[in-house]
């Protein structure tokens, strides 16, 4: 099968290609990257405009005109890329650095190239659908709960989804093409739960070396003590610019609430905004990962931090379908925050417990095959 992986989201498509070039298929990714993430692509769309510094690139990204230029001077290459049976985009948008025209070109060029394939949405990050199903108080709390004139600036990149030029046209076009569209996170599949063409949930496939390493990981854990550790570790990855939309203030509140009541040492470590290798190393040491308090399901960090042994304070919205706990579910509520968590460095057999049984979920469930098949399974029923 040739199969065309159009954008990306963390490393979700570089993971995927890698397997299913493994398993025999002939893949080629497109994207950006995933900006400054930098993630290896086969055709590369990114480019870093002379107007960026002037402030200018948001206009054009809500005018629906950023990135068309440079589209025009890719286009050759997109035309050329044929005898594709299966176009999978992340996002309706799938290339970040372009807005909605941009990536409405970039699509139907490739589709007209390939008039026999079949075409698949992944939902995952922000999107028109996503953007509206929060806006209209569909889920129990959402970062735009913050949402005020006085910090709209924000909110911007997510608001154009609903009020930009084009995107909603662009949403329509990339959702009549897709013969299903696939959610990776449950925040993603309740935002499409009144669309027919959504599939049931296929999860973020982490990389082999990764799933290597947690098998490595779950036997230290379970080698290791159950007695008190001397100091208790507490990561905090904070991103700026995603404050709000993260809820890092909350959490970053409540832990030194912590730090000040607890006769136990508690070392806090804030990072913010560091390249992805010194990010990971940074975590090596955590006993619990703070992620984030607005999110229903786990995303790629949180499932990082899994895999590592960590107890990862982020979304576990769906924790009643699994059988043993396997993270602290985040809602942004301090006191409540502050109950778990403060329980969590009160007793080291359960920090210890839900270490081992997040390890054993992303072993079980982020096997990056067993996810390669599921999609293989999926484009091959359409």
């Amino acid at each position: 099968m040739r199969v065309l992986l159009l954008g990306e989201y963390s490393g979700v498509h570089t993971n995927l290609a890698m397997v299913l070039k493994e398993l025999g298929h002939d893949v080629i990714t497109v994207s950006d990257g995933d900006g400054f993430k930098s993630f290896p692509r086969d055709v590369d769309l990114s480019f870093s405009p002379w107007y960026k510094k002037l402030g200018i690139s948001i206009i054009l990204d809500w005018l629906g005109l950023k990135g068309t230029a440079h589209f025009f001077k890719r286009r050759k290459v997109l035309s050329n890329l044929n005898d594709i049976d299966v176009i999978q985009c992340i996002n309706t948008a799938s290339i970040c650095s372009y807005s909605s025209l941009a990536n409405y070109l970039v699509l139907k060029t490739i589709i007209s190239s390939n008039p026999n394939a079949k075409v698949f949405l992944c939902a995952l990050g922000d999107d028109r659908t996503w953007v509206n199903y929060c806006l209209n108080k569909k889920n129990k709390y959402s970062y735009f709960d913050r949402l005020k004139l006085n910090n709209i600036k924000n909110y911007l990149f997510s608001l154009k989804y609903l009020y930009a030029i084009g995107y909603k046209q662009l949403d329509q076009y990339v959702i009549e093409k897709s013969e299903a569209i696939i959610p990776g996170l449950l925040d993603y599949y309740n935002a499409y739960s009144d669309c027919k063409k959504v599939s049931n949930i296929i999860r973020i496939p982490i990389s082999k070396e990764q799933h290597s390493n947690a098998y490595d990981v779950k036997k230290e854990l379970e080698n290791s003590s159950n007695k008190d550790k001397e100091i208790i570790n507490v990561f905090h990855g904070w991103q700026i610019g995603k404050d709000l939309r993260k809820g890092n203030d909350v959490l970053d509140r409540v832990v030194k609430k912590i730090k000040e009541d607890h006769v136990r040492e508690i070392e806090y470590n804030v990072i913010q905004n560091v390249p992805y290798n010194e990010y990971v190393r940074c975590f090596d040491k955590a006993d619990i990962f703070l992620d984030q308090v607005y999110s229903y399901d786990r995303g790629v960090n949180a499932i990082l931090g899994m895999a590592n042994g960590k107890v990862v304070v982020s979304g576990f919205e769906n924790e009643k379908s699994f059988d043993k706990p396997i993270g602290i579910n985040a809602v942004p509520d301090e006191s409540e925050l502050y109950t778990s968590i403060n329980e969590l460095i009160l007793n080291p057999v359960k920090l210890r417990n839900i270490k081992i049984n997040a390890v054993e979920f992303i072993i079980k469930n982020h096997e990056p095959e067993k996810i390669a098949q599921e999609y293989l399974l999926l484009w091959g029923s359409k």
